[in-house]
């Protein structure tokens, strides 16, 4: 009777449902892979949810402490600029000392627009520079320095600009070819003016003392002074002929000076409120044009000079009769700074007018 008993019980406890069945099915059964399954993808999606929360815990405390970091770390030191270091008539150093670099203000030097000459508006053209480079050939390329590092002869240039004009190369009605006759210069002479006002107004003065350099022919410029009773003006110009005939033409106009000058070889004299220089540098050595760069900067306020801002290189002079080829001022190795205002004078040439002295690196 007690073996039945047992036997019974055992029974009993074995058709009881255990704490593994579930719905009258026990869940490792083999019967069941559905529920298997759907508890496997559970498992993954939560490691899965947990390796994202870590990933972005730590990239979020990453740029957390790089932004910290930034925020403390020392701005890099300000690059030395200074005024160009070019030697006066009185042997005066032109410029500031290093020391007190950070106090020159670049933006009177370097607008963010170029702005044509006489307008308050932006041209379209964005500026080319910040600041120049020291007026000096051995920032250029090594090819470019072996052809064009050669200064000519001053006996020689003056001998070939007077061979010019002799024998009438650059046509035109007085020898100065055709960009100086008074249909080609419409442009020039209304940006003259214009900077004729300008001067005038910022200097607080009622005349002007204006050197335009070369003089040339003077066939358009006469008929600009005519129309102007505040300028002072002086002309120069390397052919010794062209200073005789008109000194001897113009001697009853007290406010009209002509002078033989070799600006190349020679620095300036005396101070000028504006130098003018039109298409003169396009017809010099590169290192002849570096020379007239640093006599012109300590020799004036303000500059307006010839520049042509589409050449990409500046080449060597050829050795023809004509000597010309145009030069980008803004490129090496001049590599001044950009203008305070420029306008068209026809032919890819702009006219640019600068605050002397020029600005450089050192």
């Amino acid at each position: 009777m007690q073996r039945r008993k047992l036997g019974s019980a055992s029974a009993a406890r074995r058709s009881r449902p255990s704490s593994a069945d579930f719905g009258g099915k026990n869940i490792n059964s083999r019967n069941n892979k559905p529920t298997s399954k759907f508890v496997g993808i559970l498992s993954i999606l939560a490691a899965a949810s947990v390796c994202a929360l870590v990933i972005s815990t730590s990239t979020a405390y990453v740029s957390r402490e790089s932004r910290a970091r930034a925020e403390t770390r020392d701005p890099p030191p300000a690059s030395p600029q200074r005024l160009p270091s070019v030697r006066s008539r009185t042997g005066v150093a032109v410029g500031v000392p290093s020391s007190d670099a950070a106090a020159i203000d670049l933006s009177r030097y370097s607008p963010e627009f170029v702005t044509p000459c006489g307008s308050d508006s932006p041209h379209s053209r964005k500026r080319r520079h910040t600041v120049g480079r020291p007026f000096t050939i051995n920032g250029a390329s090594s090819s470019f320095r072996q052809q064009d590092n050669k200064k000519e002869e001053d006996n020689a240039r003056l001998n070939s600009f007077s061979d010019i004009y002799k024998n009438d190369v650059w046509g035109g009605e007085g020898g100065s070819g055709t960009g100086s006759l008074m249909s080609s210069t419409e442009n020039v002479r209304k940006t003259l003016d214009l900077v004729v006002d300008r001067v005038k107004s910022e200097l607080g003065v009622e005349r002007v003392r204006l050197l335009d350099l070369p003089v040339g022919d003077f066939v358009w410029m006469r008929h600009w002074l005519a129309n102007r009773t505040d300028v002072n003006y002086m002309g120069m110009d390397i052919v010794p002929h062209l200073i005789e005939e008109h000194s001897d033409e113009f001697k009853d106009r007290h406010d009209w000076a002509f002078q033989h000058h070799d600006i190349v070889k020679d620095p300036l004299s005396a101070d000028y409120d504006v130098i003018f220089s039109r298409q003169m540098t396009q017809h010099l050595q590169t290192v002849d044009t570096l020379s007239v760069l640093r006599h012109f900067s300590a020799s004036g306020k303000y500059l307006l000079i010839s520049n042509y801002p589409n050449v990409t290189v500046n080449k060597v002079l050829p050795t023809n009769r004509w000597r010309y080829r145009p030069q980008n001022l803004n490129l090496a190795p001049f590599s001044l700074t950009d203008p305070l205002c420029e306008d068209d004078d026809g032919g890819g040439c702009i006219s640019s007018l600068f605050k002397l002295p020029l600005l450089q690196w050192e």
